[in-house]
């Protein structure tokens, strides 16, 4: 006969084997989830309103969103009076159309009413700033979407979806571009979207169709074609894949297509229509040009000169994204190849990456697009991290992001107390020293508020294998937030 003890123990087995608590992720997935929400509200919020333009750039797209409000010509987007057709009209238009939509003159919804607000109204900048925010939730959506469907195996949810969205907002080349006016924030979320429709297009043709083409629409209509071109080639390049050879994928190009077409013909007639010179300006000088003049000169010049750009800027723009997807195809090929999703970001990640090192120009923003397909392909080593390399990882990261902090709020003290900025040749060599801090309120509790969900976050995810790796994406933001909300003069002032 069985002993007692010998039949507590089997039966304990017994039950830890049918018990779904057997099987529950080592992260706890609600915990991950709400505060990846966090994270998220207070990645975006502070920093996108309050201050005048950060960069020349930010200041031509206001230009050109200034000039949408006044003239109401939204098929030639003007900067000073004068044509500006470097891009498609799609993030101008929406921005007009928020800040006209923010102007006062449309009535605030009964609720406000009630508390005496009449009208909903922000200054122009602010209003339009918002069209950023606004193409950054798209992106992060069909990043969570997309790292959903790239991870999760048999129903097995340990949050995949939520790691990438930290991952890709742990990104430091996102950071600036999240909270500045750039229609290149229009092209990642359309290329987001794009590639969640590629991945699942195999099983799912409409629904795979309709966000294969209506993502390529969209970047198409905020960049002009480098978007398109990454995804068309990337498209054509999974067919590699046996899951892609088939008359359902067939058939959700079919979709793809047509949900495209009005996207990629209707503003393109409309401009050749009002000016064809300006449509061949578009087309050659600011697409064909730009990305491929070094081919269609036959000089390699200027594509040497990209390649050595990125070379020194593609380790901070994709990092810790970059590093994650390197470790995640070390350390989980097996897998990595047998994901629908993570085979159709690494084709996109490849033929991106390509397009820009032999492009005619470059800037770090054309580099937005190909940070989520990266996110995507990191998860998987942010899911297998061995406790022995996520904790020093943990400690690093507070340690790091810690110091930061208490520095940013050292300033910030002494600029309370003196009522003088903190004056250093090495401070002077990236924002202007000068300009008035005064006390504010509402940004004190904000900051306060943004360094204990930090800490919070540190302390309640340090024992998780994934979770432990939180602690970066929180010091990002963390000390975004810090600076746009404590530093805001520096911050009007950056030397970029």
């Amino acid at each position: 006969m069985m002993s007692k003890s010998k039949a507590s123990r089997a039966g304990k087995n017994t039950n830890d084997k049918a018990s779904p608590q057997a099987d529950k992720p080592k992260t706890p997935t609600f915990w991950l989830g709400v505060v990846t929400l966090l994270l998220v509200v207070a990645y975006l919020v502070p920093g996108l309103t309050g201050h005048a333009p950060v960069t020349q750039d930010e200041a031509n797209t206001f230009g050109v969103v200034s000039s949408m409000l006044e003239t109401g010509d939204v098929i030639v987007p003007k900067l000073d009076g004068e044509p500006f057709v470097a891009n498609p009209p799609a993030y101008y238009l929406t921005a007009a159309g928020i800040a006209k939509a923010l102007d006062g003159s449309v009535a605030a919804p009964p609720g406000l009413s009630a508390l005496g607000v009449t009208s909903l109204t922000l200054p122009p900048e602010d209003a339009a700033r918002l069209a950023t925010g606004l193409y950054a939730l798209i992106l992060f959506g069909f990043t969570v979407l997309l790292g959903r469907a790239a991870w999760v195996r048999e129903g097995r949810n340990e949050g995949q979806g939520a790691i990438a969205l930290l991952v890709l907002i742990g990104t430091l080349g996102l950071l600036l571009s999240a909270h500045t006016m750039t229609p290149e924030i229009a092209l990642a979320a359309g290329v987001a979207m794009a590639l969640y429709g590629l991945a699942i297009a195999p099983r799912r043709v409409l629904w795979g169709g309709v966000w294969l083409g209506t993502g390529i629409g969209l970047a198409f209509l905020s960049k002009g074609l480098l978007g398109p071109a990454i995804l068309a080639v990337s498209a054509l390049l999974v067919l590699l894949f046996r899951d892609w050879r088939s008359g359902r994928y067939l058939r959700a190009l079919i979709v793809a297509l047509i949900f495209a077409l009005p996207w990629l013909v209707i503003w393109p007639y409309l401009l050749f229509e009002r000016d064809p010179a300006l449509f061949h300006a578009w087309l050659w000088d600011s697409n064909l040009t730009n990305y491929m003049g070094n081919y269609l000169s036959g000089e390699a010049q200027s594509g040497a000169a990209s390649a050595e750009y990125w070379l020194r800027t593609w380790p901070w723009v994709t990092f810790p994204a970059s590093i994650l997807a390197v470790l995640s195809l070390v350390f989980r090929l097996p897998t990595v190849m047998s994901s629908n999703g993570v085979r159709a970001a690494l084709v996109v990640s490849v033929v991106g990456w390509l397009m820009l090192l032999y492009a005619a120009s470059a800037q770090y923003v054309y580099a937005l697009p190909l940070l989520a397909p990266l996110a995507v392909v990191g998860v998987g080593a942010v899911t297998v991290m061995p406790r022995w390399v996520a904790r020093p990882v943990h400690l690093l990261s507070f340690l790091l992001f810690a110091a930061a902090a208490l520095l940013l709020w050292g300033l910030w003290g002494y600029h309370m107390l003196t009522g003088q900025p903190y004056q250093s040749e090495l401070l002077a060599q990236y924002v202007q020293t000068g300009g008035e801090f005064a006390w504010q309120p509402i940004a004190f509790v904000g900051a306060a508020l943004l360094t204990l969900l930090w800490f919070w976050v540190a302390m309640k995810f340090r024992r998780a294998r994934a979770g432990a790796l939180m602690v970066w994406p929180a010091g990002v933001v963390l000390l975004w937030g810090l600076v746009s909300l404590l530093h805001q003069p520096w911050l009007e002032s950056v030397k970029i």
